[in-house]
């Protein structure tokens, strides 16, 4: 008999790799909320030497056309001495600009001696079960 997991329920919507970054922002992948009903983005930093910043931007289409802020999804700055902090924005589709469709997280890395390590992952809850329809290609594997 087949027990429930998880995975039936909650997706991979978007991410950002796992690298040491300085000096840029980096953008995850832009997830269509017409195929998600919340998603929650989690934003990892580990160390650094630097300040850190994550915000939320939605926009016209999956491809990230006319990107503008959402009032009210960024995080608090993390401090140059701030490792191995994890932060979570969450959002919704009736939160998006309007017209909006796709959201992003936007971390933006300060210029620092070495950088920050940085890496996000978007969970997302999809309109639809099981997730495996809507995950993102990178997905290799689930395992119940």
């Amino acid at each position: 008999m087949r027990t429930e997991v998880m995975s039936d329920y909650i997706g991979i919507a978007a991410q950002a790799l796992p690298l040491l970054r300085d000096n840029l922002s980096v953008t995850t992948d832009w997830v269509d909320m017409a195929k998600w009903q919340r998603v929650m983005f989690i934003v990892q930093v580990g160390a650094t030497d630097i300040t850190v910043n994550a915000k939320l931007q939605s926009a016209d289409d999956a491809a990230g056309t006319n990107p503008l802020d959402i009032p009210g999804k960024a995080t608090s700055q993390w401090g140059a001495t701030d490792d191995n902090k994890i932060k979570i924005l969450n959002v919704s589709k009736d939160e998006l600009n309007e017209g909006d469709v796709a959201v992003a997280c936007i971390v933006t890395i300060a210029d620092g001696t070495l950088g920050a390590n940085v890496s996000v992952v978007a969970l997302g809850i999809p309109h639809f079960v099981p997730p495996e329809y809507v995950d993102l290609a990178a997905v290799a594997q689930i395992v119940e």
